[in-house]
Order: structure tokens, then sequence, then C-alpha cells
């Protein structure tokens, strides 16, 4: 039996270092931009779909907190995405197969990490209709109805962003590095989860502003889905690139 790969020491680095990583998931996707907007385009169908179905049974003001719950569940699909990174540095055109593949093959510590997101995204759902059955408790249709006016709306989308918050916040530190690393096979399950907290303490500012940049990029994609087919893909291929200047992978 071969022993388990040690964890990968991360490295600070400053807030300027967003800006080439932005530039490179840029340029990824424009080389992989044919699959990697189909495959997003997935979810920007469910995107529609589920708003639109809040709309319809009354309950317009949950769009944004299960805007923002997408957040929970984004790491999941980095398999998929980086597979047709790979795809690209091997000097191939990256094909739906490629991103299949990436999604086939992730070792089974990244798929427990994104079972970890499905799990904490449910709870942020039951937790925010919750809320909302205390705050408003009433059905509430209609676009204009996604931002509610008046001391109740804000109270409850205050609560949920609180709340969501916190989960979002132990998603992100745990992942942002940790199924990086579970995917090119460079630590263990527990050690990458460590390694990724680590690199966030380490790089505070630099992790503060890429959630900001993720929260907001995500937030504008759900609520106009044609734009998430984009973003989506340029999020994750930058967050790759960050990622590999944390850890100075070649």
């Amino acid at each position: 039996m071969s022993a388990p790969p040690s964890a990968p020491r991360p490295r600070s680095v400053s807030v300027a270092c967003l800006v080439p990583a932005l530039a490179a998931g840029w340029r990824m996707f424009l080389a992989c931009r044919g699959p990697a907007m189909a495959f997003a385009g997935l979810f920007a169908l469910g995107g529609v779909g589920l708003a639109w179905g809040l709309q319809w049974v009354g309950l317009a003001p949950l769009v944004l907190p299960v805007a923002g719950g997408f957040l929970l569940v984004g790491p999941a699909l980095l398999a998929g995405f980086l597979g047709l990174a790979a795809a690209r540095r091997a000097g191939r055109a990256p094909s739906l197969g490629d991103l299949a593949r990436g999604m086939a093959g992730a070792p089974r510590g990244a798929w427990v990490l994104a079972l970890f997101c499905v799990f904490l995204f449910l709870i942020w759902m039951t937790d925010a209709a919750t809320l909302y059955s205390f705050m408003i408790g009433r059905r509430v249709a209609g676009l204009a109805a996604i931002f509610p006016v008046g001391a109740e709306g804000w109270r409850f989308h205050l609560g949920a962003a609180l709340m969501g918050g916190v989960l979002a916040l132990i998603v992100f530190v745990a992942t942002v590095h940790g199924v990086p690393l579970q995917l090119a096979r460079r630590a263990t399950l527990a050690g990458a989860v460590t390694v990724s907290v680590h690199a966030c303490l380490r790089n505070p500012l630099t992790h503060a502003l890429w959630g900001a940049i993720l929260a907001l990029g995500v937030g504008v994609g759900f609520l106009l889905p044609p734009l998430l087919v984009v973003i989506l893909p340029v999020l994750a291929f930058s967050g790759e690139a960050l990622h590999r200047a944390v850890f100075e992978t070649s």
C-alpha cells in the first residue's frame, strides 16, 4: 500500500495576485468556452427554473437566499471545469468528454467534500424557509417581490445573509484549496481541508477579497442567468489559478 501524500505548504501571496488569476481564468475560459458554457448552462437553466418556481408558489423573497446558497454547492462543480483545463494544458481541444472524465475521475475525498457542500446547502434552505415563515409568513409573488420593501423584508434578508454567510464561510475555507488538492491527489481528505484552512489564515485579505468576488459573481449570475454561463467557468478557472499561485504549481 502506497503512503498517503504529504500535503503541500501554502505560501504568502498578495491581493494583487487576484488580477493575474482572473486574467488566467478568462484566457482558460476562451480556450474551453464551448463545453464550459454548455456545463454552466445546465445550472443557469436550473437557476431560472428555481427562481420561477419560487415566484409561482408565492415565495419570491426566497430567490435571493437561494442565489446565495449556490455558493455552498459551487465547489462540487470544479472537477468538470478542471478536467477541461487539464485537457487544454495537455495540448488537446477541450471537449465534453474531458469534462465527463474530470467528473468521473474525481477521487472519493472530492466527492465527500461535494456531499458536505450539498448537506450544508440543504441546511441553509431549511433555515431560510423557517426564517421566511416567521418574518414574512405569507405568499409574495412577482419579480419586484424578490427585493421586498419594508421592515419585514429587510429583516428577513439581513437574517438570511447572516445565517448563510456563516455556512458559506465554512464551505469556502474548507474547499477553496481542499477540492483542488483532492482533485490533484496531492493530499488526503483531512490534510487537504487542514491545508486549505491554513492557506486562508495565512492570506486572509486575499481570500476575503476572493470570497467577495465569488459572492458577487454568483449573485449576479443567478439573478441574470444568461451571464452565469460565462461567470461560472471564469470563476472556476480563476480559482484554480489562485490555487496554483498559493501552492506554486507550474
